[in-house]
């Protein structure tokens, strides 16, 4: 992918982002520059630099997420060996947060490298899974450690813990471990200092590992992709108590999906991202598991982000083949309608998406290694 020249006409490019990002001193006087209208076409806004990034090829992060209340966007980032942190008011780079204290881009044994996923709690406190089966709790306001969460049971040290999810309302972090043996295993841990282990729940019947796990505040419980199990090949979303740490109800999820991410619109609706190609992404209900809707522009997808403020899911489909060729995306889908709105060429191996729901910013860590490795931006066109 030429991320830098997805849209072939570069000047009229960069007049409109330098407006909608309030960096043009002048000529912007027709456009509306701050909170932008909302459309159905994107633009390449800049690529913010990482330091630390290979220059060219071989950059390994995990997922990514904007962390509202704080400001940031925060990236688990391997070749960092931290959390990466960046201003969402000017996109500019803050720091590596808990550098030196992750695994970082270790290639064996396989499964041990980090950081790989990180969620906020409040406060710029962010907890990230990391490969020595563990969490590592960072301040991203200042960059320093805060604590490290052993994860039991998971049948060696350099199993990693993956995806995780955060209950605020009884600050819990359900940890999803895919590597653990003899099984699959999700830890519960509070997010209050020490940050102990409250539980675990040992999926014995998981057949492709555990993906990312989803609060649902209005039922009280985390949405848990799991890709495959033995009664589900196709895989299912467990429903998790987080507080008698139970599954209380399983989803089955059909069309040979093998799911992977999770996140909730507006109304209970879940956006369920599908890893295998050609199945299409779905979106179901989230309080009783059945299909609203198929969504065929979104194949081998990861991470999928829902953004309030335009009422659109992101999916962040980077191993899409649907073509003769491999066509990585982002698919843009209407949390209403589910039809797909438009698309955003990305890179392959892209496999995380977050949007700033003040700016309705896209954040894509441009990997492929064709152009300035980075973190895009995307905005209105």
């Amino acid at each position: 992918m030429e991320t830098h020249t997805v849209f072939e006409r570069a000047v009229t490019r960069l007049s409109i982002a330098s407006c909608i990002l309030g960096l043009a001193a002048s000529g912007c006087a027709n456009q509306t520059v701050g909170f932008p209208t909302v459309t159905n076409s994107y633009v390449f806004a800049q690529t913010v630099a990482i330091p630390g990034v290979p220059p060219s090829g071989g950059w390994q992060v995990g997922f990514g997420v904007v962390d509202q209340a704080d400001g940031v966007y925060v990236l688990a980032d391997r070749s960092t060996a931290g959390v990466d942190v960046v201003r969402l008011s000017d996109l500019t780079f803050l720091r590596v947060a808990g550098h030196g204290s992750f695994a970082g881009n270790r290639v064996t044994p396989a499964h041990s490298a980090g950081p790989n996923s990180v969620t906020a709690v409040g406060n710029g406190v962010v907890f990230a899974s990391d490969g020595n089966s563990n969490i590592v709790v960072v301040d991203v306001n200042t960059g320093a450690t805060l604590g490290n969460v052993v994860v039991p049971n998971t049948g060696s040290t350099t199993n990693r813990v993956d995806l995780l999810g955060y209950d605020p309302k009884d600050k819990i972090v359900l940890a999803g471990n895919d590597s653990a043996t003899p099984a699959p295993v999700v830890t519960f841990v509070s997010t209050v200092a020490p940050y102990p282990v409250l539980g675990q729940i040992f999926l014995t019947n998981a057949t492709g590992g555990v993906e990312q796990p989803t609060y649902d505040p209005a039922q009280g419980v985390f949405l848990l992709a799991v890709p495959s199990t033995t009664a589900n090949p196709s895989g299912e979303i467990d429903v998790i108590n987080p507080t008698t740490r139970a599954i209380v109800k399983v989803f089955p999820v059909s069309g040979n999906c093998l799911p992977t991410g999770t996140d909730l619109g507006p109304n209970e609706e879940l956006a369920v991202s599908c890893s295998n190609v050609p199945s299409g992404s779905q979106v179901l209900n989230a309080t009783t598991g059945a299909s609203l809707a198929t969504i065929p522009a979104a194949n081998g997808c990861d991470q999928v982000w829902y953004n309030p403020s335009d009422n659109r899911f992101y999916y962040a489909c980077s191993h899409d083949t649907t073509g003769s060729a491999a066509t990585p995306l982002v698919a843009i889908v209407d949390a209403s309608s589910f039809q797909t709105i438009t698309t955003i060429p990305t890179a392959a191996s892209s496999n995380t998406v977050a949007v700033d729901a003040a700016t309705n910013h896209v954040f894509i860590p441009e990997r492929s290694g064709k152009g300035p490795l980075g973190l895009d931006v995307f905005a209105y066109l």
